[in-house]
């Protein structure tokens, strides 16, 4: 008997219970057995019955499932990025650079707009000039500008009704391109049509309109290409990407890179603004005749006066004033001819201005901006009240209204060249209190990278690490 209750003792300690104590230390109890069980069909500890056999626990239970231990990283040098530039600057340098901010936002948009006048002007000539080509003329302009017309128009067209019929790609692209081929084929046989038309239009642009003060389409084309010009040289300045020769800053040392961009940037600003009066006194004296000895009635008439630059300025001044009060005068004009032009007449139609009126426009303004000897010569006299005029205005004192505004918009040149002087001031201004950084643009160039990325990985990437 005692054999078998040590077999089943050895039996309760096998079943992952713990072993024979309890848990909190107790010995554990012995399991009564179940009703109905003889003691003596036990087998014998030690036979080979009780080896091969597994003992029946009384309870299974789960095995706890083993905490993961959190990874822990290996240890590592530290490693400390520089922390970021600060490109705020000094409390002084801010309204300059709310000032530099402000010209960006204006410039840039301005660049847009000039970008959208040159191409536009430049498609209006092109056009014009192709579609009044005269048939006498030995110039393939008008059936070449046809053609091209005509490609652009059917192939579009053709794209379109592809894509309606839900045609395939490839179908589409062959469309297109019967399409093109048939619009050039076809663009002999419309050669005549609206020669006249755009003739009377590119007439009236180029000869009696108020485009015919700036020179025309090509005029305004060239000024426009010349705007560009400067506002790309503005904005370069602005930001330091002008072309300069940086072999002195290269080998400066550091401490003296900003004595040095001070100084080179103070040049800059003493050539530039030497430029801009340059430019201005030669177009005051060869483009608006200005010369010292009409100013001689506003000092008594003395035999010589010595005159100053600000009596240059105001004489350049009233006669931009003058030049701008017939560039209004003449759109007047434009707006009463533009529904007859549209129409098919032209612009120089004997019934579109006759004495009584032109009398009429001398007297709105006209004595305000010249004197009233100038007015007087250039009105019509009585007996010519009702003679036809030709619609374009007569510059009072003598003169052709014809390129008027080309010494004007020529004004751009030393008030491109001075605005450039200021956006060098801003950013000498902008370095000296911090708000911006001298560029190593040789070590930007060595390395293309670098050129745009943050100031922290900057920082990183140089070996900038604790």
């Amino acid at each position: 008997m005692a054999k078998k209750k040590a077999a089943r003792k050895r039996s309760r300690g096998s079943d992952g219970d713990g072993g024979d104590e309890h848990k909190d230390g107790e010995p554990a109890s012995e399991v009564p057995s179940a009703p109905g069980t003889d003691e003596a069909e036990s087998p014998e500890p030690g036979s080979p019955v009780d080896e091969a056999a597994e003992p029946t626990p009384a309870k299974a239970v789960a095995a706890p499932e083993p905490t993961p231990a959190k990874a822990v990283a290996a240890p590592g040098p530290e490693i400390k990025v520089a922390p970021p530039v600060n490109h705020r600057g000094a409390a002084w340098g801010e309204p300059f650079a709310k000032i530099a901010r402000g010209f960006d936002w204006f410039e840039t948009r301005l660049l847009a707009a000039v970008l959208f006048g040159l191409v536009f002007a430049l498609v209006a000539w092109v056009s014009l000039v192709g579609l009044s080509a005269p048939l006498e003329s030995d110039s393939a302009a008008g059936v070449v500008f046809r053609g091209i017309l005509g490609a652009i128009v059917l192939g579009g067209l053709s794209r379109l009704l592809g894509k309606k019929l839900a045609l395939s790609e490839n179908a589409k692209a062959a469309l297109t391109a019967v399409a093109i081929v048939a619009a050039i084929a076809l663009a002999p046989t419309w050669r005549k049509v609206g020669v006249e038309y755009f003739g009377h239009i590119q007439n009236w642009l180029q000869e009696g309109s108020s485009l015919a003060m700036l020179g025309g389409l090509r005029g305004v084309g060239t000024r426009i290409t010349i705007l560009l010009a400067l506002l790309g040289g503005s904005l370069a300045a602005a930001a330091g990407k002008h072309i300069n020769i940086d072999v002195v800053m290269r080998f400066t040392p550091d401490r003296l890179k900003v004595p040095m961009f001070a100084t080179s940037t103070l040049a800059t600003v003493a050539v530039l603004l030497g430029a801009s009066w340059g430019f201005f006194d030669y177009i005051a004296i060869e483009s608006f005749n200005y010369r010292p000895s009409q100013l001689q009635e506003h000092h008594k008439g003395e035999a010589f006066v010595e005159t100053t630059k600000s009596d240059e300025i105001a004489y350049v001044k009233k006669r931009v004033g003058q030049h701008l009060f017939l560039y209004r005068k003449q759109i007047g004009l434009d707006l009463g001819a533009l529904g007859h032009v549209l129409g098919g007449s032209k612009w120089d139609d004997p019934t579109r201005l006759n004495g009584r009126q032109w009398n009429a426009l001398l007297d709105d303004g006209f004595e305000e901006k010249f004197t009233k000897q100038e007015v007087d010569d250039i009105r019509s006299v009585p007996d010519q009240l009702g003679e036809s005029r030709v619609p374009l205005v007569v510059v009072p004192g003598g003169g052709s209204a014809r390129n008027l505004l080309i010494p004007t918009m020529n004004l751009m040149f030393p008030l491109g060249f001075l605005i450039i002087a200021v956006r060098f001031l801003l950013r000498l201004l902008l370095v000296m209190s911090g708000h911006e950084q001298l560029e190593d643009d040789a070590a930007a160039a060595a390395d293309p990278k670098k050129g745009d990325a943050p100031p922290a990985a900057k920082a990183a990437e140089s070996g900038q690490v604790a």
